[in-house]
């Protein structure tokens, strides 16, 4: 009996030491540099997910406005507050940890090639920031990117997924109201 117990607890004690060495915080925590910007900086952003249509928001004339990516662009006005929320996301958003460095578990982290693609340029049309955003973290606050060329994903400490999954006309403006309470026309 008493090597039973021995033994269930020598067990216990090697599998607790083998999670130890292979859980994700074990693995060496090189991180990848952090591309720094100002959101400031940013005179477009491209939202593209897979093979579906591109979204576009570009800066004209100090207004922010969105497109839907199809090949006659209509521009309407977007709105502002919810591209200065991903762009200061996306400016502030620091590495938490290295999640995998396998290109095999990208598609289960949804950072892989049907992923959300978010690109950030300049005015001068230079990338800022090219990255492909996964799933949120499981601890709802964090959010999984892989830096595009990049092979390590990260989890970055912003909530991330909502935001780049909001619909063009999610983006769009709403209409200004009148004192009566209904829209301009």
């Amino acid at each position: 009996m008493k090597k039973g117990i021995i033994a269930t607890v020598g067990l216990l004690l090697v599998g607790w030491v083998l999670w130890q060495l292979m859980r994700p915080t074990a693995l060496p925590q090189t991180m990848p540099e952090m591309t720094r910007f100002s959101p400031d900086q940013v005179a477009s952003v491209m939202l593209k997910r897979g093979a579906e249509a591109t979204l576009l928001l570009s800066l004209h004339d100090d207004v922010w406005m969105v497109a839907n990516g199809q090949t006659d662009l209509v521009w309407n006005r977007a709105d502002e507050s919810s591209v200065f929320r991903l762009l200061d996301d996306l400016a502030g958003m620091n590495s938490l940890r290295v999640v995998t460095r396998n290109p095999e578990r990208y598609e289960q982290l949804r950072v892989g090639d049907a992923s959300i693609e978010v690109m950030l340029k300049d005015s001068s049309d230079k990338t800022l920031l090219h990255v492909r955003v996964g799933k949120q973290g499981s601890d709802l606050i964090s959010t999984y990117v892989r830096f595009e060329n990049g092979v390590e994903v990260v989890a970055v400490d912003r909530a991330l997924v909502w935001q780049v999954n909001r619909s063009y006309r999610g983006w769009e403006a709403s209409e200004p109201k009148t004192d009566s309470g209904k829209t301009e026309q």
